[in-house]
């Protein structure tokens, strides 16, 4: 009795196995995407069946956003079609119906859809990834008879990848990076200078005053790529003992950029220190405030505070006496000063700290 049982249910097994292998897995397949759907008495490849994905640009997705897409599946000699879809990055949603999305990555049809001339047509969303390069889409399509059965069926595959879109460009970038190697008659203007992704030249404009009067091209010029990149310019032929305006001037297909107008000063041609000229100053290190006494009285006195990288600063004074100023230093930041006096017809110079 037991054997004939056992018997009974190795035969009941054996014909759903055959059903499984001999007919057509109409409800669709997970896993298939790369291999398709042949083998073991399956589907049968054919390249008659056609598979093409639309809705990302030619110039490729932008990260975050989400498309449209359109999955056809064509074969002009067959009645119904079905298909596995399997993304290796981005998220899909939107399934259509009969259909079924697995965890955001996978997508298959439950059941097949009928044809119209020959073509099969499904429309899902695909976000694009924050990161990455390029996504691939893994499709294996299926076109059917809709005989219930693998016989004349034709699956194909297909692996179609997508590149992110090129980084559009935008108007270049421009900081001021100080002044160095200043001179009676020279000086080294610098900067860094992001291109944002489009060839541009640089040029440093300067002279005495904002209407700068001259330019000319730094060092690299042109810059390219999307990162700051150091630029310099030798400056010569310049007036000693005197202030100079500078900016620098960024130009790509996008836009002109200007950088932030800035000042440094020539060397005197004569200067005295303020030891030999009997000048006194303190207190040193200075605090909030500090006093400047002369040897002399003169008509007209300025005072200019030169930083270590050249960069230059006009502090406000108060006359006290005729020879005696105070000035306002709460405003520098900490560090080591030149400080410049002209009086009259000749210039004074001694080193401080804050």
């Amino acid at each position: 009795m037991y054997t004939k049982k056992l018997l009974s249910l190795s035969i009941f097994i054996g014909l759903i196995a055959g059903y499984l292998v001999f007919s057509s897995s109409s409800a669709g397949q997970m896993g298939v995407s790369t291999t398709g759907c042949g083998g073991g008495g399956c589907h049968t490849s054919s390249t008659a069946t056609t598979i093409s994905l639309t809705g990302i640009p030619t110039a490729g997705w932008v990260a975050g956003q989400t498309y449209s897409m359109i999955l056809t599946v064509s074969n002009s000699s067959q009645a119904k079609a079905g298909f596995d879809l399997s993304i290796t990055s981005g998220t899909m949603s939107n399934a259509p119906a009969n259909t079924m999305l697995m965890g955001g990555t996978e997508l298959h049809h439950t059941s097949p859809l009928t044809m119209a001339s020959g073509v099969a047509s499904w429309s899902f969303s695909w976000t694009a990834p924050m990161t990455g390069s390029a996504v691939t889409f893994n499709i294996a399509g299926n076109a059917v008879n809709g005989n219930t059965n693998s016989s004349g069926d034709a699956y194909n595959t297909a692996a179609l990848t997508f590149n992110v879109a090129a980084a559009s460009a935008t108007a270049p970038s421009v900081a001021n990076g100080g002044v160095t190697g200043i001179t009676q008659t020279s000086a080294t203007v610098n900067g860094v200078v992001n291109a944002n992704g489009a060839s541009t030249d640089v040029i440093i404009e300067y002279g005495p005053t904002t209407a700068y009067g001259t330019s000319t091209a730094m060092v690299p010029s042109p810059v390219t790529g999307t990162t700051g990149t150091a630029v310099s310019a030798s400056l010569g032929g310049l007036t000693a003992n005197t202030t100079y305006h500078y900016r620098i001037r960024a130009i790509n297909s996008v836009d002109t950029t200007w950088g932030t107008d800035a000042t440094f000063m020539t060397s005197p041609s004569s200067v005295t220190d303020f030891e030999q000229a009997g000048i006194m100053m303190y207190p040193n290190p200075a605090t909030d405030q500090m006093t400047i006494t002369l040897a002399s009285a003169y008509d007209q006195v300025s005072f200019l505070m030169v930083s270590m990288n050249g960069s230059v600063q006009t502090v406000k004074a108060t006359k006290v006496s005729g020879t005696e100023y105070r000035l306002n230093t709460s405003g520098l930041s900490a560090g080591s000063y030149i400080l410049s006096i002209r009086a009259g017809e000749k210039a004074f110079t001694g080193l401080f700290t804050k």
